[in-house]
């Protein structure tokens, strides 16, 4: 009744899919179900959860593999498109390389031109993008955290996060944020991009990461 477009669900430290889980799913499902419009609900893959997301689950399935890439190198990145890929059944996996629990991966790997290949990766599969805000012009700070349950004070200053201006960027074609724009406007065009399967190949090449995109998959 606020104007909430829906609920996310992060890291519940439950066995997945337990029975219990399933039932406070669809609870929450339930409860979406009962607004005019559409109301989305966010679960997360846990670690060890299987590839195929049961029935139980959110509208969409945050998958965080790209976000837990610890070395910004092909043989890693690689490993994390596989297993992205293997969750994509239709249109429910939701990727992200950004949270609130991360350093920004504009700085996470001390190379400005990774933002731009994160982007590429994270809109040129199948999957659904989660953009953490600020991720799409280069924010590598993050704001003042406050903790839960506390009121903002109105006459505070809080910092803002390190990075560029949206302004500046916008007059940039080559920025991220036109980078960022670009390939979100491919990926909803392009039937092959948001709804083929992937091939990768070269799998043991240590210098570059290729794939295929097929349609109708």
């Amino acid at each position: 009744t606020r104007g909430v477009g829906g609920i996310a669900l992060h890291a519940i430290p439950q066995v997945p899919y337990a029975p219990e889980r399933a039932a406070q799913i669809r609870a929450l499902r339930d409860v979406l179900k009962s607004f005019a419009g559409r109301r989305i609900l966010i679960d997360e893959a846990l670690p060890g959860s299987p590839a195929t997301v049961p029935a139980e689950s959110g509208d969409l399935t945050l998958n965080m593999t790209l976000a837990g890439v610890k070395s910004f190198d092909p043989i890693a990145v690689r490993a994390a498109v596989q297993s992205l890929e293997g969750t994509s059944k239709g249109s429910t996996t939701l990727a992200a390389t950004d949270g609130p629990a991360l350093a920004r991966s504009a700085g996470r790997y001390g190379d400005p031109a990774a933002a731009k290949v994160l982007a590429t990766l994270l809109l040129a599969t199948r999957a659904n993008a989660q953009l953490y805000f600020g991720q799409e012009i280069g924010l590598t700070g993050e704001p003042a955290v406050l903790p839960w349950g506390t009121r903002p004070d109105p006459a505070a200053r809080y910092p803002a996060p390190a990075g560029p201006e949206v302004a500046a960027e916008e007059a940039d074609p080559n920025s991220l944020l036109n980078w960022y724009r670009r390939l979100i406007d491919l990926h909803h065009s392009n039937a092959t991009m948001y709804s083929g399967a992937i091939d990768l190949l070269n799998h043991d090449d240590q210098g570059v990461i290729v794939w295929i995109s097929r349609r109708g998959v």
